[in-house]
């Protein structure tokens, strides 16, 4: 039974424990684990630089590519609001606008974060196409309590107050997510 880590119900939700930032090569790992462990078979895979990745991968004799953002979910900067954790992200159509593709049926582009409580992964999307109409660096939020339901359910979605999608996954349960991401932006 996978447990909710560091989340504490006693009333109200409560943080008390500092976020794991991930090596490149941890997060590289558990990107491999989450393919592996929701039947893609990973062909190859390309750093280009801040953390962005190119992976090509097969699932059932279909190819697919997925142009991934992956970061260290922490927390939200804000000392006040413990229970809202983030990653930061550049606008990829201007620091490398050779990256950005169209989604179609087997090809995409993401914003991963990875999250990791003792032993219990879990990573975070939210929509590319969405969250990178800016000049700047951006954060993409999640909160504790969509990270509790997605423990508990395996996937769960959810939108922040500009009603943008978010998807909170353990990694078994990828490619659900990614077909569900990949039906809303064709």
């Amino acid at each position: 039974m996978i447990r909710t880590a560091n989340i504490k119900l006693t009333g109200k939700l409560v943080y008390d424990e500092k976020d794991r930032r991930f090596s490149s090569s941890e997060l590289v790992f558990a990107l491999r684990r989450m393919l592996e462990s929701s039947g893609f078979e990973l062909i190859e895979i390309s750093n280009r630089n801040k953390g962005v990745y190119i992976l090509n991968c097969s699932r059932k004799q279909r190819l697919f590519t997925f142009v991934c953002f992956l970061k260290n979910i922490t927390g939200s900067g804000w000392a006040e609001k413990p229970m809202i954790k983030r990653i930061q992200i550049p606008n990829l159509r201007l620091f490398e606008p050779s990256l950005y593709i169209d989604t179609t049926e087997t090809s995409t582009v993401l914003i991963l974060g990875y999250y990791d409580h003792d032993s219990n992964p879990l990573f975070v999307a939210w929509d590319f196409y969405r969250y990178t109409m800016h000049k700047t660096q951006r954060s993409c939020y999640v909160n504790i309590v969509s990270m509790q339901e997605a423990y508990k359910k395996g996937l769960y979605k959810t939108s922040d107050s500009h009603k943008n999608f978010i998807w909170v996954f353990l990694p078994s349960r990828f490619d659900e997510f990614i077909f569900d991401y990949i039906r809303r932006n064709k």
